[in-house]
């Protein structure tokens, strides 16, 4: 997904499941030194802030159903851009969040090449990934693969090209994608 100059400086800075998210934010990727607050704490605001950058868009990809929405909002976020991979979640966070102003939605997955792709389903949806399940079988024993599906897969840049929305507008990229980053 991140172009081969960037992938070494990427930093997973909070494990909600067994695998991680990534934030680049501003032009960089953050370290955990950088980061110590999980998503759902409200101390983004006073991280944001001190960056003296003001919010303005945010890519999610691994939207899931968007329960973020109100936290990019309450953060001064004008333009959010989810990206989802699978298809009945999708619909969920089209419902969700598609009335909300700013918002624009992709279906989809993020690659490092266009292409179709099978998305492992599992049966907790957040779980679902482009990966087999492997450490995550040890840490949630109860969650399996249910089924797959082929879905559409774009580069990032294609993603936002396709989307209309401007890279430069892009002060927050949240990827979310159970070890696929």
């Amino acid at each position: 997904v991140l172009e081969p100059r960037l992938q070494d400086r990427r930093r997973v800075v909070h494990a909600r499941e067994a695998e991680g998210m990534t934030v680049y934010f501003n032009g960089r990727y953050m370290s955990k030194d950088e980061v110590r607050i999980s998503p759902d704490d409200r101390g983004w605001r006073r991280h944001f802030e001190s960056l003296h950058t003001p919010p303005v868009g945010v890519v999610h990809v691994g939207a899931h159903e968007g329960k973020e929405q109100s936290l990019y909002e309450e953060l001064g976020f004008q333009r959010m851009l989810y990206v989802e991979a699978n298809p009945a979640v999708f619909e969920k966070l089209k419902k969700n969040v598609e009335s909300r102003p700013g918002v624009k939605l992709f279906c989809g997955a993020a690659s490092d090449q266009t292409s179709t792709l099978e998305l492992r389903i599992t049966s907790m949806d957040q779980s679902s990934s482009l990966l087999p399940l492997k450490k995550h079988l040890e840490i949630y024993p109860d969650i399996r693969e249910v089924g797959r599906v082929s879905v559409r897969a774009l580069r990032l840049d294609d993603i936002l090209r396709e989307s209309g929305e401007p890279p430069e507008n892009c002060t927050l990229l949240n990827i979310d994608v159970q070890g696929a980053e």
